[in-house]
């Protein structure tokens, strides 16, 4: 394989992979109508908590699970010792929505999230800008006295890294939540349609 040709797989793979986190993160329509798990913990409460269905793999390309072996793309295979091979994050990864609602006199922030149905998690927001839909991660989500956020497309979410099995219509699993001052609440996520 020539080096021009490996650089152009790497960029088109890295293009790839950006497409797929940005449809997961979405810049769309609110969040469907029908409700979600809800949670609460002293004053705060979770609702609405939702997913996209999602596959835990990319079709047509596999990767070598720990073991000596190849990356298989469908019509051609890469050494998985190969540069190419070891600088691609092929982790699929979903994002879930939902609303925090603050009863108390108190801010409180929110610290992270976990999932057991990801390799890990993130706190993102998303941004639009002169046309252009960006997203940063971010330490924690300020969540004011008496108010809301709303983690929804286009804007904060939870980004699943990683996914461990398939997210199907009607699937539920757990996401726990862990604020600065209310400590961890726990919400069962639905994965609804697209």
């Amino acid at each position: 394989m020539s080096l021009r040709f490996a650089r152009t797989l790497l960029v088109a793979s890295g293009i790839i992979a950006i497409i797929f986190i940005v449809a997961a993160c979405g810049s769309g329509d609110a969040s469907p109508t029908a409700s979600g798990g809800s949670a609460s913990t002293g004053d705060i409460v979770v609702t609405g908590a939702w997913t996209r269905p999602m596959t835990a793999s990319m079709p047509g390309m596999s990767m070598p699970s720990g073991s000596p072996g190849s990356m298989d793309m469908g019509h051609m295979t890469m050494p998985s010792g190969s540069p190419m091979a070891m600088g691609m994050d092929m982790s699929v990864t979903d994002a879930v929505y939902f609303t925090i609602k603050n009863n108390g006199k108190t801010a409180d922030q929110l610290l992270s999230a976990a999932a057991d149905v990801a390799g890990s998690t993130e706190m993102h927001q998303s941004t639009l800008a002169n046309g252009i839909s960006s997203m940063k991660p971010v330490s924690e989500v300020d969540v004011p006295a008496g108010g809301s956020v709303s983690f929804d497309p286009g804007n904060y979410h939870v980004m699943l890294v990683g996914l461990h099995r398939d997210l199907n219509v009607g699937d539920r699993f757990d996401l726990t939540l862990t604020f600065k001052q209310a400590g961890a609440v726990k919400v069962s996520v639905e994965v609804r349609p697209n």
